[in-house]
């Protein structure tokens, strides 16, 4: 029997909840935080250094 792959879309609701993410501003953080700020969850985006020029390119645009 083959295994189902995990993917965004078996990520359920997560309105309520509040998720800290490291690394969020690049990687396997940058996609977890799109994915749960999209599913409702509040998002707290932690990262080493903030760039001048990464404005838009939050993984939060338009969700948070």
């Amino acid at each position: 029997m083959p295994r189902s792959r995990w993917t965004a879309a078996d990520v359920p609701g997560q309105h309520g909840r509040v998720a800290v993410i490291t690394g969020a501003n690049t990687g396997v953080g940058f996609e977890t935080a799109k994915v749960l700020a999209a599913r409702g969850a509040s998002v707290v985006l932690a990262v080493r250094a903030v760039r001048a020029d990464s404005g838009p390119s939050s993984p939060c645009s338009g969700h948070c």
